[in-house]
């Protein structure tokens, strides 16, 4: 019977412990100050745990598109414990739409997260049929610009939580000398403590400034780092969606080092890298990027993803996320970021100060000085001249000026080598079971009349360069996209295609252009003009039916420099011919006479060659 009494009681006892410890005057005599924090653990009905996600909104509802990539929590769902938050109370309940526009862009802001819905770029137009209007760089409106911040062995991530916009309008507008403009959001953890994202805007500027503060957060952020990422990828304004995805990837600049990632059709990019000092994250495609600057101090770190979605067989898009890390040190925290999202503008970029500029392509690093001044001197012209066509052929009569020298001696080597042609054919017949003894007489005969056999590849070395050059400037910057120059020819950076066959050919592509057949044209009456040996005429006939189909594929504009260059030099070659120089008589040390004719020419060699 005792035993059974002290059984009751126990149990008794137990259940007033329980009932005790659940109660609000224990959590408040136990918790003190924290007993807020611990209010909020209890999340709301409609409130989704962490690490799920809503139903994803894409900018065209009925255009299939393929889902980004948001990054997953990094810890397995049995370690997750309950939702810390959320008391709707102190924040918006529904979601708002935030506009913006200035001289340049027109954005779009989402309460939720808060979120970079649109952002079009007045400047631009899209070349992709399925997006028309003004280019548009955001492929998916959700967790553009969010937080995730580590709470108990889990991460809060904010892009689906709805902040309040405490600014009193719904869209602004500014002008050419207005001053910024601020848009302040703020997400509530409880009385007193909240989170700030502050958007600033400028009238004339792609880029803007994220303020990020934390108040009175100290026992609620579990962890040393938050992020800030860009889960949306980056849209393909491109009529080309296979060429635009070759450039599209997912960029990092660490301390001294670029770090580039990129996709193909069947990997999947999931990399963190928690001990890199991080400048800058970007994600960019042909022509354009997304950019995130941390200001205020650097990253501690950063996490990337990526994946191709194969949009039919012959086609993939390629969508990449990346979330800088950034290090919490105080209470009352504040970090400073810059947002870069425009076009990869040389100029543009450098006036950042902050290296962007590295993801631009200039070629290898003995060409990049080339590209640059090539790029300079095309926008230095094109202040004067506003069709950058027209700009085209005043640089190809530069760059002729400036190589004259050198295809005039190449001009003059290859008439020296047509005159001795007779005694070269000589020699080979004489020696042409003893290769050894054929060649040193070669080299002696080329001696005796100072002629070099390599002379006119010369100017070709140079210009060699200056064309590789070109090649990268007129297919990847933002200057050339959507040039215009006369007639057919509406886009200097892209081939000036007139028809599109039905089927796509080996080398030569599916489309019919003008260029590429006038430069082979070109090519054939310059060579049919300079090459005179035998042997070699074949390459008359072959070297411009293989520089046709390569050129079919390549920028107009690069294919209008080389025409006019081919052009140029047959007018060089009619109108300032080189003239061979006169030998002198090695045993009277007087000059030959001027010989009548080629057999004229040909008597006096054999005559010298009595002498000996």
């Amino acid at each position: 019977m005792d035993k059974d009494k002290n059984t009751v009681i126990g149990l008794v006892l137990i259940g007033f412990i329980i009932l005790l410890t659940y109660s609000d005057f224990y959590k408040k005599w136990v918790l003190g100050d924290n007993y807020e924090s611990d209010i909020s653990q209890n999340a709301l009905p409609n409130e989704k745990p962490l690490g799920e996600t809503s139903p994803k909104v894409l900018p065209n509802p009925e255009e299939k598109r393929p889902e980004p990539v948001v990054p997953t929590a990094p810890f397995s769902e049995k370690k997750r414990l309950k939702p810390l938050f959320v008391n709707s109370e102190f924040n918006q309940d529904d979601e708002r739409i935030i506009t913006i526009e200035n001289e340049l862009l027109i954005a779009k802001i989402s309460t939720k997260g808060p979120s970079l819905q649109y952002f079009a770029l007045k400047k631009y137009q899209s070349n992709n049929p399925a997006s028309p209007g003004n280019v548009n760089l955001i492929y998916d409106p959700h967790g553009n610009i969010s937080l995730n911040i580590p709470v108990n062995n889990d991460t809060l991530r904010l892009a689906d939580k709805n902040f309040t916009f405490l600014g009193n309008k719904e869209k602004y507008t500014l002008t050419a000398g207005q001053k910024n403009i601020k848009l302040p959001f703020r997400y509530y953890l409880g009385e007193n403590k909240y989170i700030d994202q502050i958007f600033t805007f400028s009238p004339e500027d792609y880029s803007f400034h994220v303020k990020v503060r934390f108040v009175n957060l100290t026992n609620f952020i579990d962890g040393y780092k938050y992020g800030l990422q860009w889960a949306g990828g980056i849209s393909s304004p491109e009529k080309l969606l296979s060429e635009d995805m070759q450039y599209t990837k997912v960029w990092a600049l660490t301390a001294d080092e670029v770090i580039e990632r990129d996709v193909s059709e069947d990997e999947i990019l999931h990399e963190f890298n928690d001990d890199w000092t991080i400048r800058w994250g970007a994600i960019r495609n042909k022509y354009f990027t997304t950019a995130i600057i941390p200001q205020s101090q650097k990253g501690s770190g950063i996490k990337l993803h990526g994946r191709t979605i194969e949009l039919s067989q012959d086609h993939f898009f390629k969508t990449y996320g990346y979330e800088i890390m950034m290090p919490v040190l105080k209470v009352n925290h504040e970090d400073d970021f810059l947002v870069y999202i425009g076009p990869l503008e040389y100029s543009t970029l450098m006036s950042y100060q902050a290296d962007l500029d590295r993801m631009m392509n200039f070629g290898w690093p003995i060409i990049r000085p080339i590209s640059k001044g090539v790029l300079w001197t095309l926008k230095k012209l094109h202040l004067v001249i506003p069709n950058y066509g027209f700009v085209i052929i005043l640089f190809s009569i530069l760059i002729k000026l400036v190589l004259y020298p050198l295809t005039k001696k190449s001009f003059q080597s290859m008439k020296e080598m047509q005159v001795i042609q007779p005694e070269v054919a000589v020699l080979r017949e004489k020696y042409k079971d003893n290769p050894q003894k054929m060649n040193s007489e070669m080299m002696a005969l080329y001696k005796e009349h100072g002629v070099n056999p390599l002379g006119g590849c010369i100017p070709m070395l140079f210009q060699m360069p200056v064309l590789y050059s070109l090649f990268i400037i007129f297919r990847t910057t933002i200057e050339l996209r959507g040039a215009h120059f006369i007639w057919w020819i509406t886009d200097l950076s892209a081939p000036d295609t007139v028809y599109t066959l039905p089927v796509t050919l080996p080398l030569y592509g599916d489309g019919v252009n003008i260029l590429p057949l006038l430069m082979g044209l070109t090519m054939f009456f310059q060579q049919k003009a300079s090459i005179q040996d035998p042997k070699q005429k074949a390459m008359v006939y072959f070297m411009p039916f293989l520089f046709t189909f390569m050129f079919n594929s390549f920028p107009s504009g690069l294919t209008l420099y080389y025409t006019l260059f081919n052009l140029f030099s047959m007018l060089q070659q009619k109108y300032a011919p080189a003239t061979v120089k006169k030998k002198p008589d090695k045993k009277s040390g007087k000059k030959t006479r001027k010989p009548k004719s080629r057999l004229d020419f040909y008597r006096q060699q054999a005559e010298a060659r009595k002498r000996k």
